[in-house]
């Protein structure tokens, strides 16, 4: 065994462990896409030039320990690169260094742990590439049992200096420090026994580099990743992030000494050839909107049976268009884009394949992290730059649709066409269906940090959020909580003021660190309101007019935005009276394997979530119960370890809602209920962990009844729950309508605007109908020919007329029993932006105003109703 008499371990004040899962957590597709993307963008970064050909190699080798174990060890070495280099900077200088190192420290870059480098060109400029190393290795638990990663990697520059260090996770992050040097590092990278802590030895037994380059070797390598690499499945990985870069010399890579080769349906160019219009589709400079300086460099798509289908069907990803960025994959466009389905058949989308490449200019602001996200695996849809590529895409597949034959031929007269039945399904999916717990602006992913924000504040008067000019909203503090800790130690929080006509304002920013209970706060003081023209960069609020502005407060870390948080202020003039009696509810449940299903399969668990909303200034005490009713009883039943027989969900909860904190402010809902609960169709062999139940096949059904100390009944809500059967009269997504078109002989000229029907409440959607006659639809029509944006006529007309339906759809449950679960589509959305909080305001006063209608009038009511549909309206046309 080779020692080192001046071996220290350097620690670093984080959980290297916990923070190595939560960035692997946040890679959609897995820990496998990591190690194929991190390491190989690392390298191609570091090419000694742009020109030259970045040579990566894979290696499994085999070791045994001393106790007869058998391990194995990965390498990942290149070549053509220029090492990791640069001065060995110490804990003092690397805090004078902020979060950005200049170029050429690349060895403190890889080895301090949130730091970026200085580079507009590097993909892998986010200090996450050794989180995807480090979660691969599985050292024995150490002696008190804790689990613990490991690395060691090693350089040789371009000066002849040799180095060596060490990346030891104990789960408290340490590395060594000084490295191991020239020949000392020579020495134990040949080691028989290297040790990494006392009692963890492994013997690398490697010969030292050769070539100016880096290695980095992964000991104790997981099992799973082992028979990953052995089956082929991390070659395949690297193919499809890296086949462009390979094909353009910018990249060797190799597994197991096998190369990685482009793929054979895109291994001869097809694009350069004279092409068969109706397989291959190519175009270049395809101009995006509203952004003249930046183009899309080419787009291919090529589609035929002579592509084999992928072997693995439950990576749909693989399957569409791929955008590329720097020669990588970012992200695969199809599986969920109307475009795509509605354009290619159902039988021809495993056989379909094409890409994007960018020009220089559109390719380097993509890197920005306002467009992509930290682990290069997606692009920022909401973002007007991406939505603009997302639809030159859509449009160039509808075009190749068309050369190909696939399009579907014009409507009869009396039909829904693919382009209405597309702005129907963007309608239903914007404003019913909730948004996936991994989308939600808080930028939390399953499984990984939770985070959130709140925004404290002592306003002049303690029952109002009235702020007069020249006053101060006192001591403004935002506190973020992370549920473990934050890899960089620090978040950016920014305080903006957004006033009545939606202008945002900066106010203020600061850098908070995190404290031992996982919270960071910034304390901004005193904000004054003054009257007068709002200035950016100041630390008070500019405000000529009177109304209604917000303050509000964003979360970023990693270059991330993670959670949100906003105050009311009413400057001049009083809040809206607060509402006498509003208790209301909102109920969720769905399928937590699969939340796009509504089929509940036996072993699937189904998410239950019960929230109370109080609008009113004071706390309420309130008593919850909630069963789930079965339609059936299969002889047994079984809710975990409740009495047999019994499907109470809360029995008699006895729960605080609290009120507003003051007149004009929002509600926070109050958790009673958040539980998962397994179905199952019989009695389960073994135990099951957690809450289970055993129901018969078909519907069953969840009730909520929240009551007063009175015990009256002020708000309920009922859902529906299918276990091991498809909903009746199922459509797509289990949207409230379905749409349909009235013959082109109904007479509706006489009508000043769109005209909808509702059917009867039933088992399957009730219809929304619209004709083609009417003079709003011809014009609408008229206008998306000569457009280049997609359909804006047809959303605009049909926008109007799901918009208005969907005001009574959500409403109705609230009117009747204070339910606002059919209103979870725009609550999940309002702290997207200013415009989604508004309409959730609007449409929160105007359910509280018509539930109480002697305090306003018809005509108020139907010009509110008015305008929440013209902002549904305006939200659709800007999300083009």
């Amino acid at each position: 065994m080779v020692t080192s008499p001046h071996m220290n371990f350097r620690p670093t004040a984080t959980n290297m462990v916990a923070t190595v899962k939560n960035i692997i957590d946040g890679y959609r597709m897995g820990p496998l896409r990591a190690l194929a993307q991190e390491p190989v963008q690392n390298s191609k970064d570091a090419a000694v030039t742009k020109s030259q050909t970045v040579s990566v190699k894979y290696e499994l080798h085999e070791r045994t320990l001393r106790n007869g174990t058998f391990v194995h060890m990965l390498t990942v070495t290149d070549s053509g690169t220029k090492g990791l280099g640069g001065d060995l900077l110490d804990a003092t200088q690397l805090a004078s260094s902020g979060s950005v190192l200049p170029p050429g420290h690349d060895w403190v870059a890889f080895e301090g742990q949130g730091y970026t480098k200085q580079d507009e060109d590097a993909l892998g400029s986010r200090g996450q590439g050794k989180a995807a190393f480090l979660y691969h290795s599985n050292p024995p638990p150490s002696t008190t049992g804790s689990e613990r990663m490991a690395i060691v990697y090693d350089t040789l520059l371009r000066d002849g200096e040799y180095r060596l260090g060490i990346r030891y996770a104990n789960p408290s992050d340490v590395t060594v420090a000084p490295p191991y040097l020239n020949e000392e590092a020579r020495s134990q990278v040949k080691s028989d026994w290297f040790q990494i802590d006392q009692g963890l030895e492994f013997p690398i037994t490697l010969n030292p580099l050769g070539d100016v380059g880096t290695r980095i070797i992964v000991p104790f390598l997981k099992p799973e990743t082992v028979d990953a690499i052995k089956k082929g499945e991390l070659e395949r990985w690297l193919q499809m992030c890296w086949w462009r870069a390979i094909q353009t010399q910018q990249l060797e890579i190799t597994v197991q000494s096998k190369p990685v080769e482009v793929p054979q349906w895109w291994q001869d160019e097809p694009w350069n050839k004279e092409l068969d219009t109706t397989k291959t589709f190519f175009k270049e400079n395809i101009a995006i909107p509203d952004h003249p300086e930046m183009s899309i460099k080419r787009i291919v798509m090529t589609c035929s049976q002579d592509i084999p289908e992928h072997e693995s069907t439950k990576e749909p990803e693989f399957d569409g268009i791929q955008l590329l960025r720097g020669g990588q994959w970012i992200e695969t466009l199809g599986k969920s884009e109307s475009w795509f389905v509605n354009n290619v058949p159902s039988e021809l989308r495993p056989r379909f394949r094409g890409f994007v490449e960018f020009d220089r200019k559109l390719d380097r602001e993509l890197r920005n992290s306002q467009y992509e996200s930290p682990q290069h695996d997606d692009f920022r849809r909401q973002q007007r730059l991406v939505k603009g590529i997302v639809e030159q895409v859509g449009m160039h597949v509808a075009e190749f649709s068309e050369r190909a034959g696939w399009a579907d031929p014009q409507p009869e007269p009396g039909e829904i066409s693919r382009k209405e039945h597309q702005v129907f399904r963007k309608v239903m999916e914007m404003f019913v269906d909730p948004l996936p717990d991994d989308n939600n602006a808080g930028g939390n992913k399953p499984n990984g940090t939770r985070w959130s924000v709140r925004l404290d504040a002592r306003y002049p008067n303690d029952r109002t959020s009235r702020v007069n000019w020249g006053q101060h909203l006192q001591d403004v503090t935002a506190v973020c909580n992370a549920s473990e800790q934050v890899a960089f130690g620090h978040v950016n929080m920014k305080l903006e003021a957004v006033g009545p006509d939606q202008r945002v304002v900066q106010v203020a920013t600061k850098e908070a660190h995190f404290n031992v209970d996982g919270t960071a706060s910034a304390n901004f003081g005193d904000i004054p309101f003054i009257k007068g023209n709002a200035q950016t960069g100041t630390s008070y609020v500019s405000c000529e007019n009177p109304g209604r502005y917000r303050l509000r407060v964003s979360v970023e870390s990693m270059g991330t935005g993670r959670a949100k948080a906003s105050r009311s202020v009413y400057v001049q003039e009083d809040p809206p009276p607060p509402l006498k009696n509003d208790i209301s509810l909102r109920l969720m449940a769905k399928n937590a394997n699969d939340p796009e299903r509504t089929r509940i399969n036996s072993g699937e668990r189904l998410q239950i979530g019960i929230e109370l909303v109080n609008r009113t200034l004071n706390d309420e005490h309130l008593v919850v119960d909630a069963s789930l009713i079965a339609s059936e009883v299969p002889g047994h039943l079984v809710a975990g370890d409740d009495t047999p027989g019994s499907i109470l969900l809360v029995d008699g909860a006895s729960v605080d809602a609290h009120g507003v904190p003051l007149a004009g402010e929002s509600p926070t809902p109050t958790p009673v209920f958040n539980d998962h609960v397994t179905l199952l169709d019989d009695l389960p062999s073994q135990p099951i962990e957690g809450r289970h139940l055993v129901l018969a096949p078909g519907r069953h059904r969840i009730q909520v009844d929240v009551r007063n100390q009175r015990y009256e009944q002020v708000a309920s809500s009922s859902t529906l729950v299918w276990f091991e059967a498809d909903p009746e009269g199922a459509s797509e997504g289990q949207w409230p309508f379905e749409l349909q078109q009235q013959p082109d002989d109904f007479d509706a000229t006489g009508n000043a605007r769109p005209t909808w029907w509702l059917g009867q409440e039933s088992t399957v959607p009730r219809n929304l109908f619209y004709n083609s006659s009417h003079p709003l639809y011809r014009a609408a029509a008229k206008a998306d020919e000569g457009s280049n944006r997609k359909n804006p006529g047809t959303k605009a007309y049909l926008g109007e007329i799901c918009s208005d339906a969907l005001i009574d759809w959500m409403l109705e449950p609230y009117l009747e029993n204070k339910d606002e679960s059919r209103l979870a589509g725009i609550y999940s959305r309002k702290d997207q932006d200013d415009k989604w909080s508004n309409l959730a305001e609007r449409i929160e006063r105007f359910a509280s105003q018509s539930s109480e209608p002697e305090r306003t009038t018809m005509s108020r009511l139907a010009e509110d109703r008015r305008t929440i549909v013209s902002a549904m309206v305006q939200i659709l046309g800007e999300d083009q």
